[in-house]
């Protein structure tokens, strides 16, 4: 059972390198679950940056020495004897060194690694607040990055802290992402009241800000039209990006004012901070607020309040 399930491995990787095609020839014998590690570590690490029907030949003599090859170039280096220290030699050598083997053409990439994520490089009027889709040689979006900085009159260093996705790698190419993210939320306060929103979200040029508004109702307050200012810090400036959590996970927080009418002008304000996780173009948020809202008859609201909710951020 175990041969078969090996077997079905070697043949699952050496088709599936994405749309590229991996021949591998091997010399001597090899320890039990060698190949299987190797063909493993190539696909994950090349599989997302080689162009489609690319032909990867890859070579491993009785030395450990794998020589690599594609139309646009090549790379040798040397690997452990122990299975299980493949894969981290393959990250250290074509983590980066992978670029050997690419036809880059034009267009914004991924560059140097960084601890909460990535330098971009090629980026056409770079912007601070902007967020970019990491995409694949297929075009399948892999993970995303949102713009901090931008260093030099010509936009030349851009820094980029990872904000959704897997494990993204140098030289993934860079789309940008829409501006507007559409949320649906809904609260309950601790007096058991309920209401729901309907917001905007839109990144600003200052990382990490951004602007809401929308409409509102609840039991206290009936309807309102609402706008705010708000942040959303992802948490792999805090825990890096080797992590689901790190890559996915972010601090959101926002405050608003709102204007309705519920036997009268009604004012209102609120602050909500809390959690959003990334789930591709969705993100789902848990926050906790506190909201005071009036008329001139005295106040019509005032208290603690839960919300959850979704947002859709629409890229066309």
């Amino acid at each position: 059972m175990r041969r078969a399930l090996t077997l079905l491995m070697l043949v699952l990787f050496s088709v599936s390198l994405s749309a590229a095609y991996l021949e591998l020839t091997v010399e001597g014998t090899l320890p039990a679950g060698y190949e299987t590690s190797l063909r493993a570590g190539l696909h994950r690490l090349l599989s997302s940056r080689l162009e489609a029907e690319e032909t990867l030949f890859g070579h491993l003599d009785e030395d450990l020495l794998l020589s690599l090859r594609t139309e646009a170039g090549s790379l040798a280096f040397t690997l452990p004897s122990e299975p299980e220290a493949v894969e981290a030699v393959l990250l250290s050598a074509l983590g980066w060194d992978a670029i050997e083997l690419m036809d880059l053409g034009p267009g914004a990439r991924l560059s140097y690694p960084l601890s909460y994520g990535f330098l971009i490089e090629g980026l056409h009027q770079p912007r601070v607040g902007r967020e970019y889709w990491a995409i694949d040689s297929d075009l399948r979006r892999r993970g995303s990055v949102r713009t901090m900085r931008v260093v030099g009159s010509d936009g030349s260093v851009v820094s980029a802290a990872q904000t959704s996705g897997g494990a993204l790698l140098p030289h993934m190419r860079v789309v940008e992402m829409g501006t507007f993210g559409y949320g649906l939320y809904g609260s309950v306060s601790t007096k058991g009241s309920v209401a729901t929103e309907v917001m905007v979200h839109q990144r600003l040029p200052f990382y990490p800000m951004e602007a809401h508004w929308g409409v509102g109702w609840s039991e206290g307050e009936s309807f309102t039209v609402r706008v705010g200012l708000g942040a959303t810090l992802a948490l792999s400036h805090l825990v890096g990006t080797g992590t689901v959590v790190g890559r996915n996970l972010s601090i959101v927080g926002w405050a608003d004012l709102g204007a309705g009418w519920a036997s009268g002008l009604l004012l209102s304000a609120s602050a909500r901070v809390g959690l959003s996780y990334h789930l591709a173009a969705w993100k789902i948020s848990a926050l906790v607020g506190t909201v005071h809202a009036a008329t001139a008859d005295g106040m019509a609201n005032r208290g603690l309040f839960f919300t959850v909710g979704t947002a859709y951020t629409y890229t066309p």
